[in-house]
Order: structure tokens, then sequence, then C-alpha cells
């Protein structure tokens, strides 16, 4: 058995360098490349043992991505494979404090065009995409604030900062406005309703709009606490959602684990409220949230504050 699993590994091994190879060279990237960088990340993603390689194995996709470019992204297959990977290209790029690419305009107008109107693919929808189209515009302004908070930026540039996070936010209202009716009514539970079951709490893109409504909300308040007064109450409230979401949902299903980092999102707000509301009533010097604050708060998310290759 032992050898078995040697061979199993050097053969894995092997695979996984005839793959670098491939994406190293764009004359080798096709179909192929494509499909085996994508299972192996779904395959990480599913694996529990493993926290972030299905992280690390996306970069084959983004890779290929590029090497395409948003105006290449026409058939149904491109476009099959663009919505596949633009939550994990967010969720990648949010919690290891980089820009990510689908922000650019070029990239929003090719998201777009991977809409469907057939109910048979959910992750298609309209409000699946625009959803992860808006979400995809966070990271930047996520590492930009970090920046901001953690080197001490001029009130003027912070300013301009706070502008774009609550336009961003603008941007989830209407979106909220547009779909939360139907969403909620047919899949999303209301906290501690009695008449709420595991069969109307199905899975839905709402606990992943309220992750990141709470995220941007959060960086809002780190960044200017006593000009955002709503801003804690906004991503505790919606940290609450999720997190009893999450309650009703306590199987061990692949959805949960897709699921992991919008409720590792409500719990690190839940644990630290007490502290970011505080922080409100208290002047500082530098105009930001306590650097210390922000930084345990990223520690306890699982978010880095410097910027990873």
């Amino acid at each position: 058995m032992a050898l078995a699993q040697t061979q199993l590994e050097r053969r894995y091994g092997r695979a996984l360098q005839v793959l670098q190879h491939a994406l190293d060279s764009s004359e080798s990237i096709d179909w192929t490349v494509w499909y085996t960088t994508l299972l192996l990340a779904l395959f990480e993603l599913l694996e529990t043992s493993s926290h972030r390689a299905w992280i690390f194995h996306s970069q084959g996709a983004k890779h290929i991505l590029l090497n395409l470019g948003p105006n290449n992204i026409k058939s149904d297959y491109e476009k099959i494979l663009l919505a596949a990977q633009c939550q994990i290209l967010t969720v990648e790029a949010t919690f290891f404090n980089r820009d990510c690419f689908l922000s650019n305009p070029a990239w929003q107008k090719a998201l777009q065009t991977t809409i469907t109107y057939d109910s048979k693919i959910p992750d298609r929808s309209e409000p699946v995409v625009t959803m992860w189209a808006t979400a995809a515009c966070a990271p930047e302004l996520f590492k930009r604030a970090t920046e901001a908070i953690l080197d001490h930026h001029p009130p003027d540039r912070i300013a301009e900062l706070a502008d774009e996070l609550s336009a961003l936010l603008d941007r989830y209202t209407s979106w909220r406005e547009k779909w939360e009716a139907s969403l909620v009514r047919d899949d999303f539970p209301v906290p501690h309703d009695p008449t709420t079951t595991l069969a109307t709490a199905g899975p839905t893109i709402y606990p992943q709009f309220l992750a990141f409504w709470a995220l941007t909300n959060r960086f809002l308040l780190a960044i200017q606490p006593h000009k955002a007064p709503f801003a804690e109450t906004n991503a505790m409230d919606a940290a609450l959602r999720i997190l009893e979401f999450d309650r009703l949902r306590q199987t061990d299903s692949v959805i949960d684990r897709c699921r992991t980092f919008s409720v590792s999102i409500g719990r690190s707000i839940a644990q630290t409220t007490t502290e970011w509301t505080m922080q409100q009533n208290i002047s500082h010097e530098w105009g930001t949230i306590e650097p210390a604050v922000f930084l345990r708060w990223n520690t306890l998310l699982g978010r880095t504050t410097h910027e990873e290759a």
C-alpha cells in the first residue's frame, strides 16, 4: 500500500510538472489545460484538509484567462469557464490582499456576456454574474484601504478612497434592491424565524452578497471611523444573517464547503464588533481605525495584510 501511494504521488508530481510546462508556454494552452486546471482547483476546494491549495491551483486558470484576453471570451466553453473562475479569483484576491483583474472594464464587459436566462444554469444567471462582477471591484479597494491604515496615508487620499468604497456600496445597494426580494422570499432564512426550514433555506448567491456587503462596510469604517456611523451596524447585521444561514445548513455538503469564506467573514465580524464599535468613539491622530485593531481582525479573518505573489 505504501509503495502504491509513493508511485501515485510521483505520477501526480509529474502530471503537475507537465501542466506547469503547458501553462508556461502559451502555445500549449488548449481546452485540455483549461479543464485540468479547473478540475484541480475544484478538487482542492472540496478537499477539507487543504485550506488554500485550491486557490493556488486556480492560478493556472487565471494565467489562461489573461492569455485569452477579455475580447476572446466568445464561445460557450469560454463563458462557462470565466463564470466558474470569477468567484475563485475574487475570493483569492480578497484574502491575498491584491487586485483582481476582473475589475478591468473590458473584463467586466466579458462577464456580462456570460449571463444566461436559462434557469437550468443558475451560476450564470443575471443576479449571480452581476453580484460577482461587482464583488470583483472590491479587492483593489480593500488593498488600498489596508495600505492607507498601515502606512498612515494623508487625509485627502483617505477621503478619496472612502468615496470609492461608498460608491461600491451604492452598487451593492442597487443589486440588493433589484434581487433581494426574490432571493429572500424563495431561499433565504430570516434569523430566528420559527417557520424557516432547511427546505426553504437552500443555497443562493445572497449569503455571498452579504459577505462582500459586510466587508465593504468594515473597510469603510476602518478608514473613516468617525464618518461612517452605520457601517458597523450594516456589517454586523449581515454577519448575523450569514451565521444564521450557516446554522440552518449544518451539513457536510459540497455547498457548505464552498460557503466557508462567507462564514469566516461573518464570524470574524461578530467576534470583533465590540472593539470596532468602540473605535468609532475614539479619536486617533491618523484618522483611521487603530492599526493594531485592524490587524487583529485580519488575522482572525485569515486575510493577509501584505500582497502575496
